[in-house]
């Protein structure tokens, strides 16, 4: 990162050095040309006061130093010049000077050589009797002009390269120290960049929850080295020959036997590769332990020697351990991905901006491109923060009294412009449905249940919001029950049987490419799912893939 901000610094100070010098060249060169042609107005003015006063006399025995003189008649011929053969001259009727001093009284121009690396600056004048005196003088390119200072030139941006070089590497070490010296114990106690307090507050809460269900673990532990009789976890006592002494309720039936088989070898019990490996390695390190998946479980089994040369064997189901884990491991994996690529497009746009490497025709395009990806990624970083408020209930409003009927309308009129753009067409039927609730939850499951139904839709297709109050029985009541009822369908893909039951995931999304085209983080779902079940609601999904998806929300109703 230090190496990255360096870069950025040591390139911007680069540029501008550059551009200044860039500049002070141009500003010498015009002050060169405006100086030279001041001159040569000058020795024209000079010249035409001679020829006016002593006319062609005037020329007997001049030799101009340093510059040329030419005489040219009306009709464009050369009459005298200073340098060259009059006879072999062209006709300069056409050339501009020429033309602006015949029509207002004097001009000038300049005319560039690239072969000789030369350019020639004239002035002319006309004189009375309608002819024109010209004056020219030819000098070298502003390079050519410079060659005389190079060496101070030269010494100056050398030091301003230095001087930016460590400024560059001062100020990004300065930029990133309060970063790497970031706690993690105690992240929001860290004096850091107020931009990164969303990060460290995620942190903090992750880490919460890590150790409490590190906590929860060890109370397990715990309590499963203190039970010996009637407890949860599996416990069996083998000998010294691998035969069962005990076997205790738990370890039976995760392993599907019976009786007290004792004396039974445990390998008969189970013989797979992974346990006679525990046994081996339990009697040749004293302690040894595997996890294992059995049936629809992960278990810890753990085996520790005893005296005579026996060996305790425990079991302790770590599923939801495991699987804690495996959602922590791919969360993040799926926070650094999303961030990661479009940091990665940010980074490739502005490096070759920075670089030069885009037109100039181009950079509204790349600087489009940084600006979508920075909204991706606020987007992302919005709905990622939204759905650990829901996690922890941090909902400020209290619920109230609200209809789905205008919630719904709300999100459709927010939704509306968006629809249009994706050439699909919203069609409601709102009819009361009240209901008691957060109204901005009850606004965000309307707002994202809709956008998917766009976003997901068919060009030409339409979506179908319907808002209504339903009787729906209930198990466990013969009466049946009022409900607000928010339906979402839409005539889309559709979602494949094998993945309705995990469309509500986080960052689970059917169709990848075509959730990057329209921009969606796969978090919408799940924070629709969060958002419904703290309004006590229930949802329900029926799709089919090619004739699209209904999304059923429920909620309590209440009367008016």
């Amino acid at each position: 990162m230090t190496r990255k901000i360096f870069r950025s610094l040591f390139g911007l100070a680069l540029f501008i050095l550059l551009l200044g010098s860039f500049f002070m060249v141009l500003i010498f060169y015009r002050s060169s040309v405006s100086s030279t042609f001041s001159w040569l107005k000058m020795q024209t003015e000079l010249v035409s006061q001679g020829m006016e006063t002593e006319g062609m006399s005037y020329f007997s025995g001049l030799k101009p130093d340093g510059y040329r003189i030419t005489l040219l008649r009306q009709d464009g011929t050369a009459a005298y010049d200073s340098s060259a053969d009059i006879s072999a001259m062209d006709n300069h009727a056409d050339r501009p000077e020429i033309k602006d001093a015949l029509l207002y009284g004097y001009g000038q121009s300049r005319r560039h050589s690239d072969t000789a690396g030369k350019e020639t600056l004239y002035y002319a004048v006309r004189l009375s009797d309608g002819s024109v005196v010209r004056t020219s003088v030819t000098r070298g390119f502003t390079f050519t002009l410079l060659k005389g200072m190079y060496l101070p030139l030269l010494f100056v941006l050398l030091m301003a390269f230095l001087l930016s070089f460590y400024c560059a590497d001062r100020l990004s070490r300065k930029i990133v120290k309060p970063i790497n010296s970031i706690d993690l114990e105690k992240p929001l106690d860290n004096n850091t960049y107020e931009e990164l307090t969303p990060l460290l507050q995620k942190i903090r809460d992750e880490r919460k929850k890590t150790d409490e269900r590190e906590t929860e673990l060890d109370y397990r532990q715990s309590e499963f080295d203190s039970l010996t009789k009637n407890m949860n976890e599996g416990m069996i006592l083998l000998d010294s020959r691998d035969r069962i002494l005990s076997i205790n309720d738990s370890a039976r039936e995760l392993f599907h036997v019976s009786g007290s088989l004792k004396g039974t070898d445990f390998l008969s019990v189970n013989h797979s590769l992974s346990v006679q490996k525990l046994l081996k390695n339990a009697r040749d390190d004293h302690r040894a332990e595997i996890t294992m998946e059995i049936e629809n479980g992960i278990y810890r089994m753990t085996a520790t020697p005893v005296s005579a040369g026996g060996l305790v064997i425990l079991t302790m189901d770590v599923t939801n351990q495991t699987e804690a884990e495996k959602i922590r491991r791919e969360f993040t994996a799926n926070v650094s991905h999303e961030l990661k690529t479009p940091l990665q497009s940010i980074m490739g746009s502005a490096e070759l901006i920075e670089n030069g490497m885009v037109a100039e025709k181009d950079i509204p395009d790349f600087m489009k491109r940084i600006r979508n990806e920075s909204a991706r990624m606020v987007t992302l970083i919005n709905d990622i923060m939204r759905l650990s408020q829901l996690d922890e209930g941090n909902v400020a409003e209290e619920k109230q009294n609200t209809d789905l009927a205008d919630i719904a309308k709300d999100a459709i009129g927010s939704l509306r412009e968006k629809a249009e753009q994706f050439g699909v067409c919203i069609i409601p039927d709102l009819n009361a449905g009240r209901c008691c609730g957060v109204h901005q939850l009850l606004s965000e499951i309307a707002v994202n249940l809709i956008d998917n139904a766009i976003k997901y839709n068919r060009r030409g297709g339409a979506v179908m919001v319907r808002t209504s109050t339903e009787e729906r029985d209930c198990g466990e009541s013969d009466s049946p029950v009022l409900t607000a009822v928010l339906k979402v369908s839409d005539t889309g893909v559709g979602i494949p049987a094998e993945d309705q039951k995990r469309v509500f995931e986080r960052f689970y999304r059917v169709d990848k490419s075509r959730s990057k085209e329209t921009g969606g983080t796969g978090l919408g779902l799940s924070i629709v799912k969060h958002a419904v079940q703290m309004n006590n609601g229930t949802i329900e999904l029926e799709s089919e893939p090619g004739k699209g998806t209904e999304i059923t929300v429920s909620f309590p109703a209440v009367k008016r």
